[in-house]
Formats: C-alpha cells, structure tokens, sequence
C-alpha cells in the first residue's frame, strides 16, 4: 500500500513540457518558476502546474464586424493576427484569459485605425505584386500620374511578395 502511493505522488511530480510550450508552476499557490521546454519534475501536493503557454506563433482570424472607417464609410472585415507571447508568467498571471484579451484588442486596434485610404493603399500593393503591372494598378485607382502610382512598387520588401502572390491566389 505504501509503494503504491509512494508510486502514485512521484509519477504525479514528473512533468513533461512540449518543445513549443512553457509551464507555470505555482507553489502553495504563488508563482515559482517557469518550466520547459522538457522534463521537469513539481514536489505534489505543493506544486501545481495550471497553465501551459504556447510560445509559438499563433495565427487567429478574426472578423471586425460592421465598422466605420474614419472617413464614414460602413465596411465588414475580416483580418489574421500573428501574435507571439513574449512573456508567459505575465500572459499566465497578469490576464485572465489572454487569448481573448489580444483578440478583443486586435477588433479594437483594426477598427480605431481603418480608413478607405488604407484599404485603397492596401489592395493597391497587393495588386503590384501578383501583376508587376503599374499601368494596371494606375487605372484601378484613377491616378492620372504614373509617378503617383509608383510609390506601390517599394511599399512592401522583396520577400512578402509571395505571401502577397498567395493572399491573391485564394
């Protein structure tokens, strides 16, 4: 009976934290430490561990709902957020629920800052890079100037065309 519960509290103190994860451990209810990635062991009963933070890249899509834009125009948008927890005992024990916070914040952040102009801007750059045609970005917009058009050709680096090109594509 005794190595059986002898047993059961060390298999209960080993814990093992995936590569991409961080474990925040709680002694008698206050932070300790933060553990992982890999094997690491809790004194049971004492320790707990109730949460495990992601630290990879997360995507989360998000629909902003039925907005204006700063100049007054209703719009719906749809948006993708890549968010990364830099610091997971504040993600952990500073946020209920931080998931929903960064994304509450993200639908807040996109309709303070959303104008037709940043639209206009926008697909115009996307358009350039999946046609590398200014000619045709300049008819879309109604630039009478092909210097005014140009400024989209520098917009975005080299290497987000093709995220760009996929974006396009779909």
């Amino acid at each position: 009976m005794i190595s059986f519960l002898v047993a059961l509290i060390v298999s209960s103190a080993i814990k093992i934290a995936d590569q991409w994860g961080k474990a925040v451990v709680l002694r008698l209810g206050r932070f300790h430490s933060l553990r992982g990635p890999g094997l690491f062991f809790i004194i049971s009963i004492i320790d707990t561990v109730p949460y495990w933070i992601d630290i990879r890249v997360i995507i989360t899509s998000f629909t902003a709902e039925k907005t204006l834009t700063k100049d007054t125009v209703p719009v719906d948008v749809d948006a993708v957020l890549f968010w990364k927890v830099l610091d997971a005992k504040k993600a952990a024990l500073e946020i209920a629920e931080y998931k929903s916070a960064i994304n509450w914040a993200s639908q807040t952040a996109l309709r303070d800052d959303l104008t037709i102009h940043s639209a206009r801007h926008g697909y115009a750059t996307l358009l350039y890079y999946k046609t590398k045609d200014l000619r045709a970005v300049q008819k879309q917009l109604g630039h009478s100037s092909l210097n005014m058009t140009s400024l989209y050709a520098d917009i975005m680096p080299e290497e987000n065309g093709e995220i760009a090109n996929k974006i396009l594509d779909n």
